[in-house]
């Protein structure tokens, strides 16, 4: 099985389900708690947006760190309501240096798309999926997945940040690159939000790896024209970890004949 299956299904789940997706987590859910803040007064060399960052080389450097260990990357997207209300998706996947792969997704709050909890376990003898239902019933199976071969997710992260003018600083654990844009225009808004703007960016590198990426922004709900804040949060942990497990519930999934995911980033 070749190693885009490995990441397939979570990128599948990742994009497919919206435009962009959104979620967001606890503090404690995350390795960390990243704010965009405003870019600083300070002289600095100007490395993104309308002024030219190598994002691909950003993108090159984190996807080799990561080839062939193991490691977790977490996807939160926050939306916060005037009333004091958040709603919250996040996407955690757990990576390992052979083809496997285990996925998890959780949902919370009043969340602007229609996107249910869901969980993934992909090895190489195939993949096994489970599902939460309308009604609350869960539905587990099995089913091949083909998709792209980048679990770093490096594409990605070098799309968001190609959409802000970047500034960079080095930092004791690496280096941080911020910035801001007016137009929010790769903000990974979720299917219900719409009008991104008044955008904020912050990125950790170390060695080579996107550590952390968080954009903030304000936005509104598609339906109803409500004004909201938006968060997205990109986490790299447990590089070189223990690689994942086969949970239970995927030892008892039923083999669903002629059955194949493709996942096709937006």
């Amino acid at each position: 099985m070749s190693r885009s299956r490995t990441l397939a299904l979570a990128v599948a789940l990742l994009f497919v389900t919206a435009g962009c997706q959104s979620l967001g987590t606890e503090a404690a859910d995350g390795p960390e708690t990243v704010t965009p803040a405003p870019v600083p007064t300070t002289t600095t060399t100007p490395v993104g947006g309308d002024t030219g960052v190598d994002t691909g080389r950003i993108a090159d450097r984190h996807r080799a760190a990561l080839d062939g260990r193991s490691y977790t990357i977490t996807v939160a997207f926050t939306v916060q309501y005037d009333n004091g209300s958040t709603g919250r998706l996040r996407d955690r996947f757990v990576v390992g240096p052979e083809e496997r792969y285990r996925w998890n997704r959780r949902v919370a709050g009043p969340y602007p798309e229609r996107v249910r909890d869901h969980a993934a376990w992909q090895s190489e003898s195939g993949s096994a999926i489970r599902r939460t239902l309308e009604n609350g019933t869960t539905s587990v199976g099995r089913g091949d997945v083909v998709g792209p071969s980048d679990p770093s997710l490096s594409f990605y992260v070098a799309r968001l940040i190609r959409g802000f003018d970047v500034s960079a600083e080095g930092t004791p654990e690496g280096r941080r690159l911020y910035g801001t844009s007016d137009e929010a225009r790769s903000v990974p808004l979720p299917a219900g939000l719409t009008d991104g703007h008044d955008s904020a960016i912050n990125v950790r590198i170390r060695d080579g790896v996107v550590t952390s990426l968080a954009i903030g922004c304000r936005a509104r709900l598609r339906e109803t024209g409500q004004p909201v804040w938006f968060r997205f949060d990109f986490f790299v942990s447990d590089v070189g970890g223990a690689p994942p497990t086969e949970p239970s519930w995927a030892t008892t999934a039923t083999p669903a004949a002629d059955r194949t995911e493709t996942a096709t980033p937006s």
